[in-house]
This record gives structure tokens, sequence and C-alpha cells, in this order.
């Protein structure tokens, strides 16, 4: 991709826009600049029709319902009367970031422009603990003070001398027990998705990651029921695993072609050494996140082999999991809900004891701005709405950069708002207790499509895991772990062997230093977030 210096958008209100160009991402018109696909209405809108949409709604009197009403993956910029828009989906799928320098608006896709334009890049102290212990930031926050992304269904407004900002879509939805009859609903929800999913694809090859989960599973049951035949699957993992056989019966039951990648130290060595893999975990990580390399090495095996053809969407089961209650867990309160969360996701890196209680505060506040936290069912909505606000859009859906970096397309489907509507209305206990969502999906897809295939479930904890986690932090256990494993009574499992085998390919690209972080051996993300944050801080070196 490159970038073209789009030059002053308005001069009233003094704003200068840089955005990249390569594959055609924006389309430029007289009121702006559009990005992406959006459903509306029944209309499917792209390009001028997206911008003109936007253009019209957001000087509307019904604006945020207007804007509410765009279902797809975009970003938008308006300009009319002196004012300027910046627009992003329900997920900030697009990122977008802003700017002051110069006494203009600076506007950009383009993080790499960010740190050359800012004269002295420094960043926030809570925002480099945030990072470097789950991997991502909150919203539009950025390692960089004085940047912002557009936030998920978010609105930016500068008339040149204000910038204000808010939520055109609300994160509150009211919620319900449902029976036997409303689940059967989701069926046509679902066709619903696969048809806008057909529709958005236009005759393009659709890739699938296909794993031995179901969300990807249900991806490719919707390519098949609307009757999408130019499709192609892939999968990675050690060879005769669980996930790769359950991936194998899944293609060849629903008749799509599988692409099985393997990989080595030895094919990892030669990317990191031909810096591709620098370039890339520099353009994913979009100032505050880390980029995923899962996919990065399968994608790059399918290009280079031409498995795939150029224009081809990827398809990605992000993440019907969340919708399906399995981030909550079997009992919480609002003493143990901060607790949770940190154990559960804030665990690339251990902080000092101090730092850990910094982002545990924030953590907290974070969490009670959602509700009162007065019962499970307002726990569970409070992890519901963190994981919408700060991982979901910022760590899992930003995996699609690794299919844009190499040229290709994408879509969310489980992201689509009918899909998300559905599963968000039901009571947030009922749909973790019953297992609504695995109920559904093999009773409506799975076993009439031949694919009702049941995941191979994780051993069961010993008695003493149990009462290691009611008593012990995730990074004390981490700690007794260690000591174990110099004592020669303890290894480490490989969870990864790809990436962890890369561990220390990745570390040699170079680190921050972190004072009072201690650095978990043969772990990705570590090296990862350490890298990357080291990367931005150069900038104000």
């Amino acid at each position: 991709m490159h970038d073209f210096d789009f030059g002053f958008m308005d001069g009233e209100s003094n704003v200068y826009v840089r955005l990249k160009t390569g594959s055609g991402l924006w389309h430029c018109g007289t009121e702006g600049y559009a990005r992406g696909t959006a459903f509306a209405g029944g209309r499917m809108l792209s390009g001028a029709a997206l911008l003109e949409y936007c253009a019209g709604a957001v000087c509307a009197a019904d604006a945020d319902r207007r804007l509410s009403a765009l279902n797809g993956c975009f970003s938008v910029i308006v300009t009319k009367g002196g004012v300027t828009y910046l627009i992003a989906d329900k997920m900030k799928t697009c990122a977008l970031f802003y700017f002051m320098a110069g006494g203009r608006l600076h506007v950009t896709d383009d993080a790499g422009y960010v740190l050359t334009a800012i004269p002295h890049v420094e960043t926030g102290q809570t925002e480099r603990l945030f990072f470097v212990s789950c991997g991502y930031l909150d919203g539009g926050d950025t390692l960089v003070k004085g940047c912002r992304l557009v936030g998920p269904a978010e609105v930016v407004c500068f008339d040149g001398a204000r910038l204000e900002r808010h939520e055109y879509c609300s994160r509150e939805q009211a919620r319900s027990r449902i029976d036997v009859s409303g689940l059967q609903a989701c069926g046509g929800v679902v066709r619903g998705v696969a048809e806008r999913l057909k529709a958005f694809a236009g005759g393009r090859t659709v890739v699938i990651p296909l794993s031995g989960g179901y969300d990807s599973r249900l991806v490719a049951c919707m390519c098949k029921i609307c009757g999408m035949d130019n499709v192609v699957c892939y999968t990675y993992g050690i060879g005769g695993s669980s996930e790769v056989s359950t991936a194998s019966a899944v293609a060849e039951k629903l008749g799509f072609p599988l692409v099985k990648i393997e990989s080595s130290l030895e094919k990892w060595k030669k990317l990191i050494d031909s810096s591709l893999v620098e370039e890339y975990l520099r353009y994913g990580g979009n100032l505050g996140m880390i980029a995923h390399l899962q996919d990065f090495f399968a994608v790059h095996e399918l290009k280079t082999r031409r498995l795939v053809p150029p224009g081809s969407v990827f398809v990605p089961g992000h993440t019907g999991d969340l919708l399906a209650g399995n981030h909550f867990p079997e009992t919480v309160d609002r003493h143990s809900l901060a607790r949770y969360i940190y154990d559960k996701y804030f665990v690339i890196n251990i902080l000092s004891r101090r730092d850990k209680r910094q982002v545990m505060d924030s953590l907290q506040k974070v969490l009670e701005r959602y509700n009162d936290l007065g019962d499970r069912e307002k726990c569970y909505e409070a992890i519901y709405r963190w994981n919408i606000d700060f991982r979901q859009p910022n760590y899992i859906i930003n995996s699609v950069r690794a299919y844009e970096f190499f040229g290709y397309s994408w879509a969310l489907p489980l992201w689509d708002d009918e899909f998300v509507r559905f599963w968000s209305s039901i009571d947030c206990v009922q749909r973790r207790d019953e297992r609504l969502y695995e109920r559904c999906l093999f009773d409506t897809w799975f076993l009439p499509l031949g694919v009702g295939f049941r995941k191979k479930e994780s051993g069961a904890l010993t008695p003493f895991q149990k009462f290691s986690r009611r008593l012990l932090s995730s990074d004390a256990r981490y700690r007794l772990k260690e000591a174990m494993a110099d004592a020669g009574l303890y290894t480490f499992p490989p969870d990864n062997f790809r990436l962890d085998a890369a561990t220390g390919l990745i570390r040699g690209l170079g680190q921050a230093h972190v004072p009072g972080l201690s650095v978990r051996r043969n772990d990705s993300m570590s090296a990862k977030s350490l890298y990357y944050l080291g990367y931005i801080e150069s900038f104000g070196r």
C-alpha cells in the first residue's frame, strides 16, 4: 500500500487529510472520503453511495438514527459547511486517527504518519501498562499522547475551533429470557446475514480460516446455505490434531476444498530476516494494538504459493463466543469482577504490584461506568460491554490487518448488526447457563448439514488447579510455575508452537525497557508487545 497526500479537504475547517490509497481503499468525493461497505434499508452502500448517505445523515435532525442504520465495516470523512465529521462503524474496524498539530486537525489512517507528524511523541503511563499487560487499549485511546482513533460507533466533529465527539449508537439493550420458539428465529437471522455476505463477496473467492470450533464452521455453513460455491478453506495446526481433523471433516462434508498450512522455525526466520514480519508488526499495531501473527504466516503462504486468487475475501468467524456467553465465569460479583477480567486478559506480561494496582483501579472505574454491578446479570453485562469497547475492536477484530496487509478484502459476518442484536437481546445468564448459542447452531445448521462434530473439550481441572485458581492471581500462579521450572519440577506447555518458536526471533527485533516488568519467557505476545512499545517510544527519543 502507498500513501497519497489528499491535501486540505476544506480550508475553512483547517483540516489536513492523508490516507492510504493502495488497493482502492478510499473513495474520494466532493464532500469527503469513504472506505468500506455498509447495508442500509436493504441497499449495499460503498464508495460514492456510502459517502452520499453519510453526508446527508450528519446534518439531519435524526443523524444518530440514520448512522445507526448502517450495518457494515467502514470509515467516512465528511466536510460540510466548514465542519468536518469523522465517522467509524460500530466496531471501529477501519482505523482512523486524528490529532492537532501546527494549529490544524490532522486525519489519517496511517499510524506511521502520526509518528512523524507529531513533533515529540510521548506515551501515557496508564496506556503503557494496559498495553504491555493485555495488548490493547480502551475505545479510541492510543499509546501516543494527543492522538486518538475514532472510536466504535463514534462521530468526531471539528468546526475549525472546537473538537467534539459522541457515540451515535447506544450499547445498552433491553434483555429478556427466551424459549425454544424464540431461539428458532435465529435461523432467519443467519439467512439474512448469509445473503448480505454473498452480496458483499459479489462472486469473489471467499476464504475461510477454518478451525475445529463453531464460529468458523457457522461461516462455512452460511456460504453453503446461500449457494456460494467459490469457497476455499484453510487451517493450520499440528498434523493429526483434533482441530485439523475436525476442520477437514467439516470442509469435506460441505464440499469445500481445504488447504493445510504447516510452518517451521526455518520459515519464520526467513520471513523475519526479510523484514516482512517487522513491517507487519508496525502496520498492525495501530498505535495501541498487538498485531496478530496467527494468520500472518498462513496468509503469506496462501499468497506466495498462489493458493487463493487476488481479490479474494477472507471471512473469519470473529467472534461468536462472546455473543454466546463463553466469556462469562460461573460465579462473579462486583468485588471479584475486576480481578476476573485482569486474570483472564491481562496476562501478557507480569506487572509490579504497584503497576498492577494502577491498572486494576482504572479497570474497576471502567466497569462501574457500565452499571451498578448489583447482581450476576449486571456483572455479565459489564464483561460484555468491556469486551466490545476494549477487546473485540482492538484485539480480535484487529486481526483482519493480516488479510489487508497482503492486499485482500475481508468481512465479519458474526458482527452483522442483526446477528449481534439477536444474541445481545437475550438474558446474559440464560445464554451462559443454557448454552443457547451452541444448541441453536447444532439444531439449525450443523446437524442438518451433517457437520455436527463436537469440539474436543479441554481436560478438567485437577483439585489443585481449582484450589490455586481460587486463591492465587494469574501472575502469582505464573511466578510459582517459574520457580518450579527452575527446580526442574514443571515444564511450560507449548501453547502455540509456531509463535513460541519464533519468540526469540521477535525479541531480536528490539524491545522496550519497562521498569518493574517481568517478561514471560517463550511467549510471543510478550515479545510483540515489548517490540511495538519500543518502536513507538523510539520516536520520542
